[in-house]
């Protein structure tokens, strides 16, 4: 017999045990959390592996970006990832800083006339990952190992094709702050932005005032300069010898047994202004897209259908072809069988690390049925198919 201490009778299952002897559980007892951040106990030793995480570190698989629902397990299956690769780099939004684009007076200026950013915006993108990978690579975390790295670059790469001697120059010259955060990095990219969005408008018309709201007292005429002026300002970031950059990189990392992952999670979270978070996620899938080309290195992102799919919807520029992202895509759900293994885990778990080493699954704690359905079926048909639904049915009761 298995009982609840400490809970009155009428709160807890009474059922039969499998098992010679009694014990029971205390009101402290539970099978994990929902929330995959807090859930340290049950996490690694219960995921359910169901051959997605060798997809995920498979670079030549193009699926990449993980979709689901609000507690299918996305957390999960990255952390997994992240456990079981040593060259794997965890990278969170709220990090980044990005918060200084939503604080630019100028860029919130120049988007606030119509000007699009997404160049840019690819350029944050493929910077950061382009220097954190080569950061891990070489392991530089001194001036002097920077140093190193480009007078070998030059070494190998100055009689090759001219694109490599660009992506050199590129490293070279962003390079001084190879050991900088991330989050200066893309500061310095911002600031050199604004300062060349600065200059270009008020050559044209002086006495503009570049804020938020600047733009409500020019003309038609000058706001059509200045958006032209803009316009050719960020279209002459470099992007290009970026895209050199990323086949640069994929000649460095010769090595197939030596592969390299950039893994971004939690980008449904607040980590910046919504307006500007939808522009520069939709430039992320871009750029994730783009890393295809570098045979041994992958970006993995996971994101909620509802999340993509307002990306998609808000942000979409003319000739925008969604098809030609869905082969990215790793839809993440769950069948009967995989969620009942996945409680059967924690179950266990939770028994064999207080009671008893004996096997103990749902069968041992929940009646043969619940009206006329298998116990299991009645909790199964009352969840959404996911992970976080099926966890709190085996709550511990509280008083």
């Amino acid at each position: 017999m298995i009982e609840w201490v400490g809970v009155p009778a009428g709160l807890y299952f009474h059922v039969e045990a499998l098992m010679a002897h009694k014990f029971r559980f205390r009101t402290t007892d539970t099978v994990g959390v929902a929330d995959a951040e807090s859930d340290h106990l049950f996490l690694d030793e219960c995921f359910v592996d169901t051959g997605q995480v060798d997809l995920l570190l498979d670079c030549a698989d193009h699926r990449r970006i993980v979709l689901g629902r609000t507690g299918a397990g996305k957390t999960a299956l990255l952390n997994q990832l992240l456990e079981r690769s040593v060259t794997a780099i965890n990278i969170r939004p709220e990090s980044l800083a990005l918060a200084y684009i939503s604080n630019s007076t100028t860029l919130q200026f120049v988007h606030g006339l119509g000007v699009n950013l997404d160049i840019f915006f690819k350029l944050l993108w493929r910077h950061v990952f382009t220097v954190e990978i080569i950061k891990a690579h070489f392991h530089l975390d001194s001036p002097n190992a920077k140093e190193g790295l480009v007078e070998w670059l030059h070494g190998v790469f100055s009689d090759k094709k001219r694109q490599h001697q660009k992506a050199v120059e590129y490293l070279e010259r962003w390079g001084s702050k190879f050991w900088e955060q991330t989050d200066y990095r893309i500061e310095e990219l911002k600031t050199k932005l604004e300062s060349e969005l600065e200059a270009s408008i008020t050559a044209v018309i002086p006495a503009t005032k570049i804020n938020i709201s600047g733009g409500q007292s020019l003309t038609q005429e000058e706001k059509a300069r200045v958006v032209e002026r803009a316009k050719y300002v960020v279209n002459q970031v470099q992007i290009q010898e970026l895209s050199y950059v990323l086949e640069l990189l994929d000649s460095i990392l010769e090595d197939p047994e030596k592969r390299y992952y950039i893994v971004i999670d939690r980008l449904d979270e607040n980590w910046i202004e919504e307006d500007l978070r939808y522009l520069l996620i939709r430039a992320l899938i871009e750029t994730v897209r783009d890393f295809c080309k570098v045979r041994h290195a992958k970006i993995i992102i996971a994101l909620r259908y509802d999340l993509i799919d307002r990306v998609i919807r808000l942000s979409r520029g003319p000739g925008f072809q969604e098809e030609k992202y869905e082969s990215l895509y790793l839809d993440l759900s769950w069948t009967g069988e995989q969620l009942t293994q996945l409680l059967d885990k924690r179950i266990d778990r939770m028994v064999r690390h207080t009671y008893t080493s004996q096997l103990v699954t749902h069968r041992d704690l929940l009646p043969k049925t619940i009206g006329k359905q298998p116990a299991i079926d009645y909790i199964l048909d009352r969840t959404l198919m996911r992970p976080r639904d099926m966890i709190p049915f085996l709550g511990i009761p509280t008083l």
